[in-house]
């Protein structure tokens, strides 16, 4: 598996075959999914969109909660996010909620943690990756609360932690470096960053036909565009896709 594995990710030319072949492998392990996060070295109470950069891989439903998390810039606040910042060794979500430094003391640190249960996140592990200029973490959880899961994660933790490496490596034509990602270069219109806007906000196309003051088919024009520019199947997606690549910054 570890050889096809980095066959896959050399022979890999876009962002979205490298994040597939990455889930291929965790699923094979028995994970749910994963996120992968990075962001400047700079302090986090000042990133923003453009700072950081986040994929998700795992149910669809998922989405939902990369799109709060980046329009709410939970970021910022997030305890994992600043543990991950300061450490080099893989670390739980139950290892840092024991920890009296990450209660919730906020509103904001609350629903995140509510935020986190609802979408059944359970057994996890987080892996530190840092580079000169960023700091990285691979995020991959199981969805169920099985007594045998924490087994899993640590026998497979020692290949895991090789692979995320060479994951990140790759990641980091795309990321940093600008590599032929289809979504580096794209340009929206005016009226399609007005509608992109608006669908991140939660409103449907009339809403939007009415606060532009526009016909509900112009702006059905105007959406299937951005679905298409972002290679996005569905608004969700589109949105997501967005908020990641920097496009959406509140």
């Amino acid at each position: 598996m570890s050889e096809t594995f980095s066959k896959q990710l050399s022979s890999s030319f876009t962002l979205d075959e490298i994040s597939t072949v990455m889930d291929n492998l965790v699923k094979s392990y028995g994970f749910g999914g994963y996120f992968f996060w990075t962001h400047l070295h700079k302090p986090i109470s000042e990133l923003n969109a453009n700072d950081c950069f986040m994929v998700s891989k795992g149910p669809a439903y998922l989405k939902a909660f990369e799109i709060l998390y980046f329009n709410k810039k939970f970021y910022q606040d997030d305890p994992i996010v600043h543990l991950a910042a300061e450490r080099t060794e893989p670390f739980s979500t139950e290892e840092i909620r024991k920890h009296p430094s990450y209660q919730p003391s906020t509103k904001r640190l609350r629903l995140l943690y509510e935020l986190e249960r609802r979408f059944g996140f359970h057994q996890d592990i987080y892996i530190p990756i840092h580079t000169p200029f960023r700091t990285q973490v691979f995020y991959a959880y199981f969805l169920g609360n099985k007594p045998e899961n924490q087994q899993k994660i640590n026998d497979f933790l020692p290949k895991l932690q090789l692979q995320v490496t060479q994951f990140v490596a790759s990641m980091a034509d795309f990321i940093i470096f600008e590599g032929d990602d289809e979504t580096a270069s794209l340009l929206l219109t005016k009226r399609e960053q007005e509608c992109l806007m608006w669908m991140a906000k939660g409103r449907n196309n009339n809403d939007i036909a009415t606060i532009l003051e526009l016909s509900e088919r112009t702006i059905k024009f105007h959406v299937k565009n951005i679905m298409q520019k972002f290679n996005a199947s569905n608004r969700t997606e589109a949105v997501a896709i967005a908020a990641r690549t920097g496009w959406i910054i509140n």
